[in-house]
């Protein structure tokens, strides 16, 4: 007869369901699937807290109730970053953001136009000047 394997847990363990829980201290984040850990990050490594969650939910070892109930983000969020794993993978997480420059219509031009119009501007103003002088 197979023996039964109970999960057991460390001290201080936040459950996220009946296999998986992460224990927080002041610095750093542990994952633990059984008494096992299987993953750490800083407090303040979103960036590796949004993969792991991702990971956690497409492997099937949490829902995504769960992992909204025990961290308390959304489930928009949540759906976000899953998306972003099976599209780019891990790597994804950790790319640079690309954010297009976006000129929300305040100024139609960059200050380097400006700079630019203005300088021809002037030049054209000293033009005028000097031929209104010279009559």
């Amino acid at each position: 007869m197979p023996q039964l394997q109970l999960p057991i847990f460390p001290g201080g363990m936040s459950l996220i369901n009946a296999n998986l829980g992460f224990v927080r201290d002041a610095q750093s984040l542990t994952y633990f699937y059984g008494n096992l850990p299987v993953f750490t990050h800083g407090v303040d490594d979103l960036r590796s807290f949004r993969m792991i969650t991702s990971q956690f939910y497409i492997n099937g070892s949490a829902k995504q109730a769960e992992i909204c109930r025990a961290f308390g983000v959304s489930s928009i969020s949540v759906k976000r970053y899953v998306k972003l794993y099976r599209q780019k993978g891990v790597a994804g997480f950790f790319e640079e953001p690309h954010r297009p420059e976006y000129n929300h219509g305040h100024n139609r031009f960059s200050q380097k136009h400006v700079l630019t119009l203005s300088s021809n501007t002037f030049q054209r103003l000293m033009l005028l000047a000097a031929s209104v002088k010279a009559r």
